[in-house]
């Protein structure tokens, strides 16, 4: 009797070491591990690791001109890695990758940048009374000194229903009406035009190659200059007004 119960024992003892009375509960192999019991924790094989897909964009930062991008994996959906690297262009198509306002934003960011501070502007983004979507350019003072103004696909102004629009051409406009001299406007303007230059095209860092060929064409006619795959005109209108606009051509 005796004997009998002590390999009762030994039996249960070896059902209890196995861990699971040799039956397991298996959850299925992952990415990362193996295939595993559920209750006493045995493995079988080996993981297989991450099937990594190609990168994809996350974010956009406009004001840093920086894309965030990120990697799953193609098995479990799992991100796996994440990068940041610098916008080249914010061209997208026949349109800008920046609303409105944030292109307003990264105007003020430029300027700020290439400002010695013997010219400090700031810019606003409004709506005009016409419903247009627009900024209007203050200096240090808070004077009312100039004005933008968007356009979409179509060349028609940017509505304020419309105001995260599409943009495929930014306009800039310089008044001498006001109390502005033509030489004074003309300084202004350059200074806006090579802010929005290089608030538009991030690749840009000589800013010599856009001012050399566009302001000294300010009175030419024509349909402008054709430089990093944008079309940049000045003019100056009857009633002595200064404008640049910066456009995808069609």
């Amino acid at each position: 009797m005796k004997k009998a119960i002590a390999v009762l024992i030994a039996v249960v003892l070896v059902f209890s070491l196995t861990g699971c009375c040799l039956k397991h509960e298996w959850k299925d192999a992952t990415c990362t591990e193996p295939k595993t019991c559920a209750k006493c924790g045995k493995t079988e094989g080996e993981p297989t690791g991450h099937l990594h897909a190609e990168w994809k964009e996350d974010s956009i930062n406009i004001l840093k001109a920086k894309r965030a991008l990120v990697q799953v994996c193609e098995d479990c959906g799992r991100e796996i890695d994440d990068k940041t690297e610098d916008i080249n262009s914010f061209i997208d198509g026949d349109v800008f990758l920046f609303t409105a306002k944030e292109f307003v934003e990264r105007l003020q960011s430029c300027y700020d940048k290439q400002d010695d501070g013997g010219l400090p502007l700031k810019f606003r983004y409004a709506i005009n009374n016409y419903g247009n979507v627009n900024f209007d350019v203050y200096n240090q003072y808070d004077t009312w000194l100039a004005w933008g103004i968007f356009y979409d696909v179509d060349g028609k102004a940017l509505k304020e229903a419309n105001e995260d629009g599409k943009i495929n051409c930014v306009a800039i406009f310089v008044p001498t009406q006001e109390g502005i001299e033509l030489d004074a406007a003309y300084y202004l303007l350059n200074w806006l035009g090579e802010a929005a230059c290089l608030a538009i095209d991030p690749a840009v860092t000589d800013i010599e190659v856009y001012s050399d060929p566009i302001f000294n064409n300010t009175y030419a006619d024509g349909e402008g200059e054709m430089l990093h795959g944008l079309t940049y005109s000045c003019g100056l209108s009857d009633d002595n007004e200064f404008s640049i606009y910066i456009e995808i051509p069609d």
